[in-house]
């Protein structure tokens, strides 16, 4: 079976155990260590990350995501992001996790 798995803050995460994701709390100096390591594992599809936490490493995260055969990388908002989410992400994870946000 394949897992959904969030990293970010401890309230982002904690919102996403609520819907049964595995969820993560990390910060900007592991965050790239927590995602290999979750790369590593056979069971992980959909890496969610806050985008806080992606932000320095966004180029990164590209490479892995266009030579990562079985798992995809996405950031979302953080519960605190002022910016939001936007109506395209907003829909892919929608259907992603199939559980409306």
């Amino acid at each position: 079976m394949k897992t959904i798995y969030i990293l970010g803050d401890i309230h982002t995460v904690n919102v996403f155990k609520l819907a049964g994701i595995t969820g993560i709390v990390t910060n900007d100096t592991s965050v790239i260590q927590e995602i290999k390591h979750l790369l590593e594992k056979e069971d992980s599809a959909i890496i969610i990350v806050t985008r806080e936490l992606i932000e320095k490493i966004s180029e990164e995260i590209h490479e892995i995501n266009l030579h990562s055969g079985s798992s995809v990388i996405f950031e979302i908002p953080g519960i605190d992001d002022k910016r939001g989410f936007g109506t395209s992400s907003l829909e892919y994870i929608t259907e992603a996790l199939g559980v409306s946000i």
